[in-house]
């Protein structure tokens, strides 16, 4: 499952914007294995890999059929997903994250998802993917931080060159 993270954070983290369906795969992926880790019974790495699978596939298919309201969807999970994570890896004390925090996220995501998407795409999959990568390595609490840091600025930097060439868009 590690490495499956690992793979997943580096595509989205340095293509995520012009991959639109994997942008929305990886959300889906992000919420099905929080669900499949808060179920009560103890799984497997492999049950929670195909329960993670699961949600990424009808995430895709709700991107390649509707669009905007995967994009939403996508921006949402994924906005609640960094403010809650953002701050564990840059070594923050996070006893005082809550859901108002992932919920403050997810919205303001959406918000800028509706405003620009182009721009909220590339940011969004840059701090997600740097931060799924971060998450899956074991490292300790400083590289964590700079690791992130190092992966969202290389992540940003080659999707605005690779939105030169193609602007993602929701038609």
């Amino acid at each position: 499952m590690v490495i499956v993270k690992i793979a997943m954070g580096l595509v989205l983290t340095l293509a995520g914007s012009q991959l639109y369906w994997f942008f929305a795969g990886v959300a889906g992926f992000v919420v099905g294995e929080y669900l499949a880790r808060q179920s009560l019974t103890l799984q497997s790495e492999w049950s929670l890999l195909f329960n993670s699978l699961k949600y990424s596939a009808l995430n895709i298919v709700l991107a390649v059929v509707l669009k905007p309201l995967a994009a939403i969807l996508s921006a949402f999970v994924l906005g609640g997903y960094i403010c809650l994570s953002l701050p564990e890896i840059m070594g923050w004390n996070t006893e005082w994250a809550s859901w108002y925090l992932i919920v403050f996220g997810g919205l303001f995501s959406v918000a800028i998802t509706i405003l620009s998407f182009s721009f909220s795409a590339i940011i969004l999959s840059s701090v997600a993917g740097a931060i799924l990568v971060v998450q899956s390595a074991v490292l300790n609490q400083f590289d964590q931080g700079l690791l992130a840091l190092f992966l969202i600025f290389i992540g940003v930097t080659c999707q605005f060159i690779l939105l030169r060439y193609s602007e993602p868009s929701l038609e």
